[in-house]
């Protein structure tokens, strides 16, 4: 999955912070860290602005990854390290997993489809 490639260059980075169900929420969630806090994302999402499909809430550091769809020969080098109110600014229906624990990651096909959030193995 694109997560390991990611989980593979946040060890190269140093680290600056820090069951499966259909989801589809009418209340709008917030996540418990403020908008400044550091997370990692794509230079595709945030540059381009592609959909977020995955996200990865680490259990080993806490981290955040917002993830788009692509191939990618190596995540070195398309990894960006951002805030999350600059990620929630691009798609703010990431709100809908603001409540989501570590060790879990959520996946969908396309930007408004629901959410599938699963634990991570």
């Amino acid at each position: 999955m694109i997560y390991k490639l990611f989980l593979l260059s946040i060890a190269l980075l140093p680290v600056i912070s820090c069951s499966s169900n259909r989801t589809k929420q009418t209340v709008a969630k917030k996540f418990k860290e403020n908008d400044t806090t550091v997370v990692y994302t794509t230079e595709f999402v945030l540059k381009q602005k592609l959909d977020i499909v995955e996200v990865v809430h680490d259990n080993k550091h806490g981290a955040w990854m917002f993830i788009n769809n692509g191939y990618y020969d190596s995540a070195v080098g398309f990894t960006e390290i951002s805030t999350l109110g600059d990620v929630i600014k691009v798609d703010s229906s990431i709100m809908e997993l603001g409540d989501m624990d570590t060790g879990f990651f959520a996946h969908r096909k396309f930007k408004g489809d629901s959410w599938v959030i699963e634990k991570m193995k």
